[in-house]
């Protein structure tokens, strides 16, 4: 998977949250894999989105390898847990995850999806072997 990836996250005007903001738990999104995916992290922390990365990178790594062996999912869960530890800034305890899969296949190929995704999927990859991260940039606006 090469290329640049890109996220945001900004902050809106109180009104505009008000009017908008519903609990992370309560949206269903539209997915390119998945028919609808739904994310659950209350409240929404850097610890969660870690967690989230994880979680959400098997889950469409299960949706890209099963579509290349001609497997059908019908349900996919993961959930990622861990912790956090010291002062700031904290050291991460670990992330774990267990998967939930069904799918038009047996058992022992559902199993070995799963196995592959765990050896194959980028995020927790790259966490198992560290990586650099850095501030690349930084814009400033006073209001006072």
């Amino acid at each position: 998977m090469a290329g640049a990836f890109e996220v945001q996250i900004r902050s809106v005007p109180a009104d505009r949250a008000a009017k908008h903001a519903v609990a992370l738990s309560e949206v269903v999104l539209q997915h390119h894999r998945a028919d609808g995916i739904q994310i659950q992290a209350q409240p929404l922390t850097g610890g969660h989105l870690l967690h989230l990365a994880v979680a959400g990178c098997v889950f469409n790594d299960l949706y890209v390898l099963a579509e290349e062996r001609g497997i059908r999912l019908t349900e996919v869960r993961v959930v990622a847990t861990g912790g956090f530890e010291g002062e700031e800034p904290t050291v991460s305890t670990g992330v774990s995850y267990e998967v939930s899969v069904s799918g038009e296949a047996s058992e022992e190929e559902l199993r070995e999806l799963v196995g592959e995704v765990d050896r194959a999927a980028s995020i927790p990859d790259v966490l198992r072997q560290e990586t650099a991260v850095s501030l690349s940039g930084v814009q400033v606006q006073a209001t006072r």
